[in-house]
C-alpha cells in the first residue's frame, strides 16, 4: 500500500520551497508538487515543515489520496509513476469544463482538416452555451432534467422544430459527453469521475424531416455559366461545377485525390474509406464539359490532381476560402441559409434520379455510400464504373443540353 508524508526538498531561488506529498509505493519514491509555498524561516533545520496550517491542509490532501486509492482494487498492480497520474489527475478534477472542452476538441478537428464536422460540433455547443447562459459548467452538473429544459429551450426558440436539429445537437452533446468520460474515467482501476451520460435515453420531440437544399436544373446552369472578376471566386464557382459533375466529389478529395489516369479520376472518399472493405474506391469519367477547367487547375508536378495543395498552406485554409466563395455566392444568387458547397452532391442525386431517372442504386452507386446491407454482394461483383459513366453523362446531358 502507498504511503504519504509532506514535506519539502530544494530551495528555489527566492529563497521559498515548494511543500510537496512524498509519495513511496512498491519501494520506488516519487513527489507530487502542491499550491503551498513557505519561507526558510518556515523549517528546521533538520527540515521539518514548522508552519500548522500547511501542514493541516496537505493532510487534508493526503486524506483525499488514501479515499482515492481505497476504491482502487488492484493499486499494487500500479507502479509509482502511474500511481502519481492517477492522484495528480484527481488533484485537477476539481471542475471539468464540459464546453472548454468541447471547444478545444473542435478546434482539434479544424486543425486535422475535419471543417464540417467542427462546425457541426461548434454549432451544438453554441446552442447550448446560449441555453446555459454561462460560458463554463462542470460536466457533473448536466443532467437529463438540464436536457429535457434544453430541448424544451429549442422548441421555444424555433430553432428545433425550423431546423431539426434536436438530434443533431444532442448527438453531437452526447458524443463530447463519452470523450470526457473516456479520458477521465478507467474501468480498470474503477475509477468513475463522470457517471451516466444524460443525453442517452432523451425522448425527443416529433421534429420535421431536415430537408437538403438542392439546386434545379436552371440554376446549376446559371452558375456554371456565371462570370466573376474576383479570382478566389472564380475558383470557388469552378469546384463547384467540378464536384457536381464528378458526382458530387466531395472537397476534400478534391483537395487529397491524385489519381487522374486515362481520362478518369479516381480516389477514395475520405468520409467512408474507414468504413468499407475497398476503402470506398471509386472511379469518375471526367467528362468533355469540364476537361478544361480541370486542366485549369492541374497540378504540374502530377503528385495530385489538383495543384491546391501548393496553393493553400493546409486543407483547413483551402477549404475556409471555398466557404467563404458559397457564402457570396449564396447572397449573388439567394440560393437560401442552407446553401453550401455539398449542395453540388445533393443536386446531382436530386437530379439524377428525379430529372434524368436514373436507378435508384446507381445513384448509391455514384454517391458512393457506405451501405452495410450491400457489404458482402459488393465482395462478389467485379469493380465496373460504367453504369456511374451513364448516369452522369444522362446528368450533363440535361445540364449542357446535348
Amino acid at each position: 500500500m502507498a504511503t504519504f508524508k509532506v514535506c519539502v526538498k530544494n530551495i528555489r531561488a527566492d529563497k521559498t520551497y515548494n511543500v510537496k506529498i512524498r509519495v513511496i509505493h512498491n519501494r520506488k519514491t516519487l513527489y507530487i508538487s502542491s499550491s503551498y509555498y513557505i519561507n526558510s524561516n518556515d523549517v528546521t533545520k533538520g527540515g521539518k515543515i514548522k508552519r500548522q496550517d500547511v501542514l493541516i491542509a496537505c493532510e487534508d490532501i493526503i486524506r483525499e489520496y488514501q479515499d482515492t486509492i481505497f476504491k482502487v482494487k488492484h493499486i499494487d498492480d500500479l507502479s509509482v509513476s502511474e500511481l502519481v497520474d492517477l492522484l495528480k489527475t484527481k488533484d485537477n478534477l476539481e471542475y471539468i469544463d464540459f464546453l472548454s472542452f468541447g471547444y478545444t476538441f473542435l478546434e482539434d478537428l479544424m486543425q486535422k482538416g475535419f471543417v464540417n464536422t467542427a462546425l457541426s460540433y461548434q454549432t451544438a455547443l453554441n446552442s447550448f452555451r446560449n441555453f446555459l447562459g454561462v460560458s463554463t459548467i462542470d460536466i457533473r452538473d448536466i443532467n437529463r432534467v438540464m436536457v429535457r429544459k434544453y430541448i424544451d429551450y429549442l422548441v421555444e426558440t424555433n430553432t428545433g422544430v425550423k431546423n431539426a436539429r434536436y438530434a443533431v445537437y444532442t448527438n453531437k452533446l452526447s458524443a463530447l459527453h463519452n470523450r470526457m468520460s473516456e479520458l477521465y474515467n478507467n474501468d480498470e482501476l474503477d475509477i468513475l469521475l463522470i457517471k451516466s451520460n444524460p443525453f442517452l435515453k432523451i425522448t425527443l420531440p416529433d421534429k420535421i424531416q431536415t430537408i437538403k437544399q438542392t439546386l434545379s436544373v436552371i440554376q446549376i446552369q446559371e452558375i456554371a455559366s456565371l462570370k466573376n472578376s474576383n479570382k478566389k471566386m472564380t475558383i470557388g464557382i469552378d469546384l463547384l461545377i467540378i464536384s457536381f459533375c464528378l458526382c458530387g466529389m466531395n472537397l476534400r478529395d478534391i483537395f487529397e485525390c491524385s489519381d487522374y489516369t486515362d481520362g478518369r479520376i479516381t480516389y477514395q472518399r475520405t468520409k467512408t474509406k474507414r468504413k468499407r472493405k475497398d476503402n470506398a474506391e471509386i472511379s469518375i469519367m471526367v467528362e468533355p464539359e469540364i476537361k478544361e477547367l480541370i486542366d485549369k487547375y492541374k497540378d504540374p508536378t502530377g503528385k495530385r490532381v489538383f495543384y491546391f495543395y501548393n496553393k493553400y498552406a493546409s486543407y483547413v485554409s483551402f477549404s475556409q476560402t471555398v466557404l467563404q466563395c458559397m457564402t457570396k455566392l449564396r447572397d449573388i444568387l439567394s440560393l437560401g441559409d442552407t446553401f453550401s458547397f455539398y449542395t453540388a452532391r445533393h443536386s446531382w442525386a436530386t437530379i439524377a434520379r428525379n430529372d434524368a431517372m436514373v436507378d435508384m442504386y446507381d445513384v448509391h452507386q455514384a454517391l458512393n455510400h457506405a451501405d452495410k446491407s450491400m457489404a458482402i454482394t459488393d465482395i462478389y461483383i467485379r469493380k465496373d464504373w460504367s453504369a456511374i459513366d451513364r448516369a452522369n453523362r444522362k446528368v450533363l446531358d440535361l445540364i449542357f443540353k446535348k
